[in-house]
């Protein structure tokens, strides 16, 4: 017989018993490695991060499929092929079982040094484009709904010193009329970086025009708009360049193709060309072009048609065109994706075909939430208070307006500096700032939510889970078990923390920390307070890391010495066989076996019972 993996002393008579039941919610569920909440740290606005790579773990003897991934912060990627797809491990059943088709019982399977452990790994990145700290939650959909978990990664974006931003990279006004200007198109000089942009010189080619300032100074965050038109005096295409020059170290000169084509027609066409007003994805927008009859004989529209994709034509009048009259055509654009349009109208007339250009862009109104899924007050002193910021950040170029929030309810309340709604500019021009408090009145854990709602289109409220755990008068050691995960050997996790807290009138000294315990040299203490003496209603933090010597589960206490006193925490983790990455369209028959006629008593290993407990207990672990 193998080596059994998880054993507890539990004794049954022969292969009976229940089956291992996967419907039930204590099974369905996995573990995230690594288990805390990632930072990315600072990264440059316009940069990418590296790929932080998380894994997707089975938790216990479960077979659990992976639906989906997903996000909603505009800075954040999440990279998860390949899904749906199972994570399970493969186990084996002990004696008196033999492999068959029916289900072991729970108490007869061993998880040994030869099972297989599938995981899911996918990535993550950040790509801040406004400075400032961000934080995003993923949740993972799990077994079609049933279940879920919720990842928290978080960023600072770092604004370079000086960046200029020019858009649109490019200006084609379409067919102009001789001797007479186009329609003005709009172009944006914007300043990205964390200081002043000074823009030294704006210039453009012969045969264009310029309307605006030429050298300007713009505030981070701030734009300035330009606008240019054509001016043809031949028939013909004619082409030119609008030319920035900057303080920008990296991009000091920025050029901006124009192009024109001069024609000779006594249909005039307002606007030409035609940019429709910037809208957000989501959004459609209409747009309204007059055909003008300028000549000195009458003329008929033939037929219209519009070339590019997202903008159609919603209303194509046609028939004759007097002397001095116009007609009014209707285009739309669908703003379905994020980013710039453009389409050609072409009207056929007796003398030819006229062709005008139509540009649009739909904006990404996305909103950062920081902290994001989670916002976890941990342990406060009965009738004591404490205060958090959530601060709200436009991150697309899109602004949006945050709607009056829920009302998390007590011990929690929720305070809006100013009123709601209010509005959030685009790239992180401005924030709003929600303060939440929590008073807890009684001893214990506490959780509520807060959904916040923006006026973006198509988007789904935000929520936030809100926790806060009540002590009771003298000093408490939080949380009452912590959970370090299961990892492969010899791998040290991410330090967690542990918190002992003085709700007493008088100051306290504390002393001796350490980690006690069947399995206490699988535990470390890396991080200490500055301190050992702890004034009422502060708190004192040491950090603790699991690194499994061998497989299976692991105890042990974390123990702190005060006045009369120790506080406890249980220290928790699993030490895991070789991980085996990848995914796997089914879960292999990991439970398997017959109950057989066997009668005798055996000594059994109880795998599954362990692994439910700790799934309780992280839960509020939090």
């Amino acid at each position: 017989m193998r080596q059994p993996w998880l054993v507890v002393g539990l004794l049954v008579t022969g292969c009976q018993g229940d089956p291992l039941d996967l419907s039930s919610t204590e099974q369905l569920s996995v573990t995230l490695y690594p288990a805390s909440p990632h930072d990315f740290g600072q990264i440059t606005v316009g940069q990418t991060s590296t790929v932080f790579a998380q894994q997707i773990r089975p938790f216990g003897l479960t077979s659990n499929l992976v639906n989906s991934i997903t996000e909603d912060c505009g800075d954040f990627t999440v990279d998860a092929p390949n899904l749906p797809t199972y994570v399970y491990r493969t186990c084996e059943p002990i004696a008196p079982c033999a492999s068959s088709e029916e289900q072991c019982p729970a108490q007869f399977v061993a998880c040994g040094p030869d099972s297989e452990y599938v995981i899911y790994p996918f990535g993550v990145t950040f790509h801040p484009s406004v400075a400032g700290p961000q934080s995003c939650a993923i949740t993972i959909t799990l077994d079609n709904g049933a279940s879920s978990e919720l990842l928290t990664v978080s960023g600072d974006g770092l604004a370079p010193p000086i960046d200029i931003h020019v858009t649109p990279g490019t200006v084609v006004f379409g067919d102009v009329r001789i001797n007479t200007d186009s329609s003005p198109a709009t172009v944006y000089v914007q300043s990205l970086g964390g200081s002043n942009l000074t823009v030294q010189s704006v210039t453009i080619s012969t045969g264009f025009t310029l309307n605006g300032v030429t050298s300007f100074a713009l505030a981070p965050n701030t734009s300035s708009p330009i606008d240019v038109a054509c001016f043809p005096t031949v028939i013909g295409p004619m082409s030119g360049t609008l030319t920035i020059v900057s303080d920008d170290p990296d991009e000091s000169t920025v050029e901006v193709p124009l192009q024109c084509n001069g024609i000779d027609s006594s249909l005039a066409i307002n606007p030409s060309p035609a940019v429709i007003p910037a809208t957000r994805v989501g959004e459609p927008i209409p747009q309204a072009i007059s055909l003008v009859n300028s000549g000195t004989a009458d003329t008929e529209i033939l037929s219209m048609s519009i070339e590019g994709a997202g903008i159609t034509l919603v209303t194509a009048p046609t028939g004759p065109l007097l002397v001095g009259a116009t007609l009014e055509v209707v285009v739309a654009f669908d703003a379905a994706t994020p980013g710039d349009a453009s389409a050609t109208l072409h009207i056929e007339t007796p003398e030819g075909t006229r062709s005008s250009q139509i540009s649009a862009r739909a904006l990404v109104a996305a909103m950062s939430l920081s902290p994001d899924g989670e916002l976890d007050f941990g342990p406060i002193c009965t009738g004591q208070m404490a205060t958090r910021d959530i601060t709200i950040l436009g991150v697309g170029d899109g602004g949006f307006v945050v709607n009056p929030v829920s009302d998390p309810g007590v011990p929690f309340t929720v305070v809006a500096p100013g009123q709601l709604p209010a509005p959030v500019l685009a790239s992180g021009a401005n924030q709003v700032v929600l303060q939440v408090t929590a008073a807890p009145t009684a001893d214990g854990p506490v959780t509520s939510a807060l959904t916040v709602t923006t006026d973006i289109p198509n988007s789904a409220p935000r929520s936030l889970e809100i926790s806060v755990i009540g002590l009771p008068p003298g000093v408490s050691a939080t949380p009452p078990e912590l959970d370090l995960g299961a990892h492969e050997l010899d791998q040290t996790t991410i330090g967690l923390p542990v918190k002992l807290t003085n709700c007493g009138t008088d100051a306290v000294v504390f002393a001796n920390p350490r980690i006690e315990g069947l399995d206490a040299s699988d535990f470390a203490i890396v991080s200490q307070p500055t301190s050992t003496t702890l004034p009422p209603a502060a708190s004192a933090e040491w950090l603790v890391v699991f690194s499994a010597r061998s497989e299976g589960a692991k105890t042990a206490q974390f123990v702190v010495d005060h006045p009369g006193a120790s506080a406890m925490v249980n220290l928790i983790g699993e030490g895991l066989p070789e991980i085996v990455p990848g995914t796997a369209s089914d879960p292999r028959s990991y439970y398997s076996c017959s109950t057989g006629t066997a009668t005798a008593a055996w000594p059994l290993v109880l795998a599954f019972g362990f692994a439910a407990r700790r799934k309780r207990a992280r839960r509020h672990d939090r």
